[in-house]
């Protein structure tokens, strides 16, 4: 809710696909709570993002232990993208454990740019949500 001086605004936000939306804001202040947001994620994209992943990972040098357990943790991620309904915090859940995956067995040193930034694109495709994968990815 905005406020400003005795009148009282409600706005909301509606955010279609990773960097297009709208906001209708009156008065100078705004806070926006968890109730306001309405995210609609694109699948096609996301299943491109989680493609460039794959790809990524496939061409990476990394030792072939870490490469079948990242690859098995990326293929969890994917067949709930591919199902009728995905849920979304599942598949960000699965990139998530991915993401830690490679972190602590040092692939993202050793693997760099090549894999960090299909990861960073999928994490910013998750919008706000994303936020913990980038967090993983610093």
């Amino acid at each position: 809710m905005a406020k400003n001086d005795d009148e009282s605004h409600t706005s909301s936000v509606n955010i279609q696909g990773v960097t297009a939306g709208q906001v209708n804001v009156a008065g100078r202040d705004m806070v926006v709570g968890a109730r306001d947001v309405t995210l609609q994620l694109n699948w096609d994209e996301g299943r491109r993002n989680l493609k460039a992943v794959r790809d990524a990972l496939a061409s990476a040098e990394l030792p072939a232990p870490v490469r079948g357990q990242a690859l098995t943790e990326l293929q969890s991620a994917e067949d709930e993208a591919g199902k009728a309904s995905p849920d979304p915090s599942r598949v960000r859940e699965r990139i998530e454990a991915l993401t830690l995956f490679l972190r602590e067995s040092g692939a993202l040193v050793s693997a760099g740019a090549a894999v960090i930034q299909p990861l960073q694109q999928l994490a910013t495709w998750f919008g706000p949500a994303g936020a913990s994968i980038f967090r993983l990815l610093a």
